[in-house]
């Protein structure tokens, strides 16, 4: 079931973001996997007949896996990361706790962005600034962009947190601070009004 839904989605996603594009915007489609999605052998197939049967540029769709699908024995997942790299899609990993194995990962696979999990921005949320917690999550940051990976936070919901997360090298971050949820029907007059402000 989970793979069919992500099929569905990733075509219907995909025709909507052309629509988007013909009308003059040009965010980029961003779509998180679950493990069994991410670990398809049938992934890259999928993800090609969707960019065939598309009019865009296959760099506008990054694939979002979790870091999790990534650690251990499961070469089809990080075949999929590097055959879609070879497609031009971009790709990120999400839920990343920063341990010594993960950032293995991050020097073999071509990766563009690396976002934390959430229970790691939690904790840097609800530390002090100096404590071991935070100083420890700090020095990992410069060897995961050593490995030329961007990093990204969800969970953002304070002017405060943000300030943190840039001061520390955080490049994205999402959460209530930027906003909630918007249906497809209304993105077109957002694009509008935040291209107006720039």
């Amino acid at each position: 079931m989970t793979l069919s839904l992500r099929d569905w989605m990733l075509g219907s996603a995909w025709e909507q973001l052309a629509r988007w594009h013909r009308a003059g915007h040009r965010p980029p489609l961003v779509v998180g996997l679950s493990p069994n999605q991410a670990a398809d052998p049938d992934l890259v197939g999928t993800i090609r007949r969707v960019l065939d049967e598309g009019s865009l540029d296959a760099s506008w769709l990054r694939v979002s896996m979790p870091m999790r699908v990534m650690l251990g024995d499961n070469d089809e997942a990080r075949d999929n990361v590097r055959f879609l790299d070879r497609l031009g899609v971009r790709t990120a990993l999400h839920g990343f706790h920063a341990s010594p194995g993960e950032l293995r990962y991050l020097r073999d696979l071509p990766v563009d962005i690396i976002q934390f999990a959430d229970d790691v921005v939690r904790l840097v949320r609800d530390s002090a600034e100096d404590s071991p917690e935070v100083e420890a999550v700090k020095r990992f940051v410069p060897l995961v962009r050593s490995c030329g990976r961007r990093l990204a936070v969800g969970d953002v919901d304070s002017e405060e947190q943000a300030r943190r997360w840039h001061e520390m090298g955080c490049e994205v971050g999402a959460g209530a601070l930027y906003g909630g949820p918007v249906p497809n029907v209304e993105v077109p007059n957002l694009l509008a009004q935040l291209a107006s402000e720039n």
